[in-house]
């Protein structure tokens, strides 16, 4: 492993952390490592609430993933 890949990946464990972010440093192959942590990713071109849907397009969800559901127009 590069002393470059090491500190980068404890760069971004930090910068997740500063967000208030779970983050971790992890194994990947024998003694590299890998920031891992929850970030959200989404994305505004949706289909519109129509029938059909599994779940509450405006409640969210918690224990599914992946969580599909609108936010609320601002």
């Amino acid at each position: 492993m590069k002393p470059v890949e090491r500190a980068l990946a404890d760069h971004l464990v930090m910068v997740m952390r500063d967000m208030s972010l779970a983050a971790e440093l992890g194994v990947v192959q024998g003694k590299r490592m890998n920031a891992i942590g929850l970030l959200f990713n989404g994305h505004i071109d949706t289909n519109p609430v129509s029938e059909g849907w599994t779940v509450d397009p405006w409640g969210g969800c918690h224990e599914v993933l992946p969580c599909f559901f609108l936010a609320p127009p601002i």
